[in-house]
């Protein structure tokens, strides 16, 4: 493998562990499952709004399913974090 192969598949593997390439494999899910289905393609800009609030709608339920198991003097950073999202 040349070197510029090499990192070029490195790029491509950082990309997919820290979810840079999250758009162009959800458009590429959506055009070989949902293309035909009346499906509508969302944007890029309202694909990630939506991750983010996937992301940080789940986090929230899961802080209130562990909150008698966090101490606050312990975790006053953490708790503050989950006051301010609830």
């Amino acid at each position: 493998m040349r070197p510029t192969e090499w990192l070029c598949q490195c790029w491509l593997v950082l990309r997919e562990i820290t979810g840079d390439d999250a758009y162009e494999r959800y458009h590429a899910h959506w055009r070989r499952y949902h293309a035909g289905d009346g499906v509508e393609l969302l944007s890029r800009e309202a694909f990630f709004k939506q991750e983010l609030e996937r992301k940080w709608n789940g986090a929230t339920l899961q802080l209130r399913n562990l909150e008698g198991l966090i101490d606050p003097p312990c975790f006053p950073h953490i708790y503050r974090c989950f006051l301010i999202r609830s």
